[in-house]
């Protein structure tokens, strides 16, 4: 396996390659190659190579990526950074590890709320009943929290500015 041509495909953005060459390996040299893209997943800087090993990853079906995905998404200095994550767990057995994603649809922006979403619906075949009955809760709490907060800004708006924003 040349690593090289790996890292080359990684800055060219070839993904459909590396996947096919992914493929084409034995168990061994396949555990091997999936190892060292988790491992530039989790050490590069680059926006671009992290989103192409991602789509790898969801490509491949790679359920070894979820851990370093999900870890990566949570980075805050990532935060401008998490659509293609997010994207990419949507073909990998995430199910019942998103009670953390429920915050992305409130605070991510339009491709980290758009994805987030997706992923829920992608995923909810597969979640446990007590799973769904548990991100329900989450959103009726998010929800409610946020009604609070939209009624304080409509009284601000109303009594201190004098606007009606209704």
């Amino acid at each position: 396996m040349d690593l090289n041509k790996i890292d080359t495909w990684i800055a060219e953005n070839k993904i459909e390659d590396i996947t096919n060459l992914a493929l084409t390996l034995q168990k061994n040299d396949y555990d091997l190659f999936i190892e060292k893209l988790i491992r530039r997943l989790e050490t590069t800087k680059d926006d671009a190579h992290r989103n192409t090993i991602a789509i790898v990853f969801r490509d491949l079906r790679c359920d070894k990526s979820i851990n370093p995905l999900i870890k990566l998404i949570n980075k805050p200095e990532l935060k401008n950074c998490r659509g293609t994550l997010i994207y990419a767990l949507e073909k990998l057995n995430v199910a019942d590890r998103l009670d953390g994603f429920i915050d992305l649809l409130i605070y991510g922006n339009y491709e980290v709320k758009y994805n987030t979403y997706t992923l829920f619906e992608k995923q909810f075949a597969n979640m446990t009943d007590e799973k769904k009955l548990i991100y329900v809760n989450i959103l009726k709490e998010k929800i409610s929290g946020m009604e609070e907060s939209l009624e304080l800004m409509y009284e601000l708006s109303s009594t201190v500015f004098d606007v009606e924003l209704k």
